[in-house]
């Protein structure tokens, strides 16, 4: 692929995508934030991107103050019967009759991917292993034990379980904290901040994949339909002797 293909593709990349591929190419990872309503659409992007434009695999972790360890480590390994992240309605396969991808570039997902690369990169075969691209959703929100672990495992690219099982990270390894306030504002620790390559912002207003957003559409779809259907029943409550819907 001669230079000048190279640079037509990366022309055509979105600003989440091209600062994927920046963190993936100098081997370091990346903040990325955008408003709090607006994350499940980063995040879904993000998981979507992994497998269709760089062909790699990817696992979500989503953080609160009483995210564990345990909690922290199990949504990172992977194994050939763990259903993928990216199953939100949308299939990841190209559209071979159009020849566009799922981000309206035509081709992209199998360019940018090295010749002897599949969807399914070398974190995926045999026992369970790291994904390689790891998204840490609200990684600020978690403890400073969580946060110890994040910044370890970016430091050494392993990490060992309770039961003493060490899990090293694939050649190919991004681990992007996904924050739902900009980065000044955030709570994570000046010692992980230090190992972050680059911090990027997608405002709302830059928009997001019509994929995602038509996803995200089909959820709320479903939860209508759901709630449009509950039957709410007369119960008594014992504070009172009047009856109130449940």
């Amino acid at each position: 692929m001669d230079r000048e293909h190279i640079a037509d593709l990366v022309h055509q990349l979105n600003d989440v995508e091209l600062a994927v591929l920046l963190s993936l190419v100098a081997g370091k990872h990346c903040i990325l934030t955008t408003e709090p309503g607006c994350l499940k659409l980063l995040r879904q992007q993000l998981e979507l991107l992994g497998p269709v434009v760089f062909g790699l695999t990817v696992a979500v972790v989503r953080c609160t103050p009483d995210t564990t360890l345990d909690d922290f480590i199990e949504p990172l390994l992977l194994d050939e019967t763990r259903p993928s992240p990216t199953s939100h309605g949308i299939s990841p396969v190209n559209n071979h009759e159009s020849g566009e991808s799922h981000f309206g570039v035509r081709n992209r997902s199998s360019l940018l991917r090295t010749s002897s690369q599949g969807t399914h990169d070398e974190s995926t075969s045999g026992s369970r292993k790291l994904a390689n691209i790891i998204i840490a959703q609200d990684l600020d929100f978690a403890s400073d034990q969580v946060q110890t672990q994040a910044l370890e495992l970016i430091r050494t690219k392993r990490f060992c379980t309770r039961k003493k099982n060490f899990h090293h990270a694939p050649d190919r390894f991004l681990l992007i904290a996904l924050l739902g306030r900009p980065n000044g504002e955030s709570s994570l620790s000046g010692h992980l901040c230090d190992y972050f390559f680059i911090s990027h912002h997608h405002p709302s207003d830059e928009g997001f994949p019509e994929e995602v957003e038509r996803g995200v559409e089909f959820e709320q779809s479903d939860v209508d339909s759901l709630t449009s259907v509950v039957i709410r029943k007369k119960v008594y409550v014992r504070s009172n002797r009047f009856l109130e819907d449940a």
